[in-house]
């Protein structure tokens, strides 16, 4: 064991004497590669594995690689005001200024070694590259300038600055504009300028006492004038202008308001109230026809009727006709009396009534007449008297003493045969004025009492729709119609009793309900 000994790693013993199992020419720690260590260069203190990279042109960490670190970590100087970097063909750090300058015209540049580049704003004038804009300066580190006018004021050119050389342009341009005289109007542009348009102002103030007139550049002016005007009122003539106003003339109307008319009403309350009719020239005092009172007929008689009095306008009913004969059934001799038909009763004058007429007690015996009232009254046997009044029944009225058939119903429109019309009060007969349905061109038929085309069908029905809005007629007293069209006694209006029905030359009874017995 000597310094000049051989020493070979992993024999644990330092032969060399030099700290290390293994050769260390180099004396950095580590044995090299020939002796069985790590050292890929024991020539060299600065290069071992582990080792930092340095600007040398050596692999100073034993990887294989030369200079592979960050160049600038590798030549960080610790100035944030420099550029390191490492030059690989000379073989040592570069040191360059950093350059601070932010192109902006409106900082202040500088470098701190500690902190690196500081751009401060400042204040002051300023070029802010574009030629469209004018006093520019600084304003919080940035350069802003006004926009440079090109205004021609001339409202027929669109004006806009050249951003390449700062020129002014002024590109003509159509449409309306304003010519500056309030005289004219419709103004156009044309080739860059204001034409004067083919209008002109309206000065005309409907005013009769003044001279209308433009002036160019000034506009309308209404000169007052003397002279004869129209005021526009009807109702005054002989006006004339003063101080450019119409005035004067005579007033014509008797009114110009309702209320003017007021003093003017008479004291009778029912023949209207008068009113200013302002449409007629000049304005006069009429009668509105809506304030007349008019009373309606409703409860009119030939003896009262209802009229307005003249001191409240109020409706009411008086006598009329007062002594005149007027019509009060079973009376004799009825006059009008203070609004009441009044007479002296049949009865009282031991008189009969038959048709609302007082007849003598007098008659022929067993003798008939009609009562007036769908019956009839019969003379008793002495011919001194006549019974009560007996009903013909449904569906027959009186003539002559003699019940019959009614032919229509009575007061509706109905049909007899193909004539139409009004039934009158008893069903005997239509009222004049029926039309004849066979005479017309189209309608021929007859049904509820209009002429139709519907054609009515009533063979071997006496009751019931005939197919056309009508009925081929009513049954009797406490009879039903059925749907065939026929007549049968109603069980439930005789109380469910049996009932006797003629069949042929003999009686026979029906059970209540049995229908196909009443029916036969």
């Amino acid at each position: 064991i000597n310094p000049s000994a051989k020493d070979d790693v992993g024999d644990t013993i330092d032969a060399d004497c030099d700290g290390v199992d293994g050769t260390d020419t180099d004396r950095d720690g580590v044995a090299s590669k020939a002796s069985g260590g790590t050292d890929c260069d024991d020539t060299n203190p600065l290069t071992w594995p582990g080792a930092s990279e340095k600007c040398d042109g050596n692999d100073n960490d034993c990887d294989d690689a030369v200079d592979e670190d960050l160049l600038e970590d590798v030549c960080d100087d610790g100035n944030a005001c420099t550029l390191d970097a490492c030059d690989l063909l000379a073989q040592k750090c570069l040191h360059s200024d950093v350059v601070c300058d932010d192109a902006n015209d409106c900082t202040e540049d500088a470098c701190k070694a500690q902190s690196g580049c500081v751009n401060t704003p400042r204040q002051g004038l300023c070029e802010d590259g574009s030629p469209c804009t004018i006093s520019d300066i600084c304003v919080d580190g940035q350069c802003a300038g006004m926009t440079k006018s090109c205004d021609d004021e001339k409202p027929c050119t669109a004006d806009s600055c050249d951003p390449n050389n700062g020129d002014c342009l002024h590109d003509a341009t159509t449409g309306p504009c304003d010519d500056g005289d309030p005289c004219t109007t419709d103004d156009f542009c044309q080739d860059g300028q204001c034409q004067a348009g083919p209008g002109a102002l309206a000065c005309d103030d409907q005013n009769d006492c003044t001279a209308d007139d433009c002036v160019e550049l000034q506009g309308c002016v209404n000169t007052p004038q003397a002279g004869p005007c129209n005021d526009q009122d009807d109702c005054t003539s002989g006006e004339y202008c003063q101080e450019g106003l119409c005035t004067g003339g005579a007033n014509a109307c008797a009114c110009d308001t309702s209320d003017e008319c007021w003093d003017q009403n008479d004291a009778d309350w029912c023949n209207g109230m008068l009113y200013c009719n302002t449409g007629k020239t000049p304005k006069v005092c009429e009668v509105d026809p809506t304030t007349i009172i008019k009373c309606s007929p409703a409860q009119d008689s030939y003896c009262q009727a209802k009229t307005c009095d003249p001191a409240d306008g109020v409706c009411k009913l008086k006598p009329r006709n007062e002594g005149q004969a007027c019509d009060n059934p079973c009376t004799a001799n009825p006059t009008c009396q203070n609004g009441q038909c009044k007479g002296t009763a049949c009865t009282t004058l031991n008189m009969a009534c038959a048709g609302g007429q007082c007849i003598s007690n007098t008659c022929t015996a067993n003798s008939k007449t009609c009562d007036g009232n769908f019956g009839y009254l019969t003379c008793n046997g002495t011919g001194n008297g006549w019974s009560s009044s007996t009903p013909c029944g449904p569906g027959k009225y009186c003539e002559a003493g003699d019940c019959k058939p009614q032919v229509c119903t009575p007061d509706q429109p109905s049909c007899v045969s193909r004539l139409a019309g009004t039934c009158d009060a008893r069903g005997s007969a239509l009222l004049p004025g029926y039309t004849d349905c066979q005479t017309l061109p189209e309608t021929q038929y007859c049904a509820a009492g209009l002429c139709t085309t519907c054609a009515p069908n009533c063979a071997g029905r006496e009751c019931g729709d005939d197919g056309c809005g009508g009925n081929c007629g009513a049954c009797a007293d406490k009879h039903e119609c059925l749907p065939n069209g026929t007549c049968v006694w109603d069980i439930e209006a005789l109380g469910n009793k049996w009932v006797a029905i003629p069949g042929g030359t003999f009686m026979m009874g029906c059970s209540p309900g049995d229908t196909a017995c009443l029916s036969d």
